[in-house]
């Protein structure tokens, strides 16, 4: 479904974690109530043990690569005790996004959830 920006990212994934595997993607679910505005997720696994540190560099890296700081979970990425989140937008010649990334550190997993433009998430 995305394309050029899932090439995108696992690029950047492999370049900081050494390899990224696409495990599961998926389109929202209907019966998951509060979400509406969720268009797809997507999960990943790499080769090595993430930590809170991984967040921050992750997260250094995509604004480098071109993807913008969202107001949705801050303009910084967000440390909890076993995950680390952030959003960011992300432009291609197809089509934008709005981007959640939920690093979770117990089960060693990168999600990616792709969020309708326009929601009031997004915004100021």
């Amino acid at each position: 479904m995305w394309g050029l920006a899932k090439i995108c990212r696992i690029k950047v994934f492999t370049k900081l974690f050494g390899a990224a595997k696409l495990v599961s993607e998926t389109d929202p679910d209907p019966n998951r109530s509060g979400r509406d505005d969720v268009i797809s997720c997507m999960t990943y696994v790499v080769r090595r043990i993430l930590s809170h540190q991984d967040c921050d560099d992750l997260h250094t890296v995509l604004v480098a690569a071109h993807f913008s700081r969202s107001p949705r979970y801050g303009a910084k990425p967000v440390h909890g005790t076993s995950f680390i989140m952030m959003s960011l937008f992300e432009s291609t010649n197809i089509s934008h996004y709005s981007l959640g990334i939920y690093l979770d550190l117990k089960n060693q997993t990168i999600r990616i959830d792709s969020y309708q433009l326009g929601s009031k998430y997004d915004r100021l």
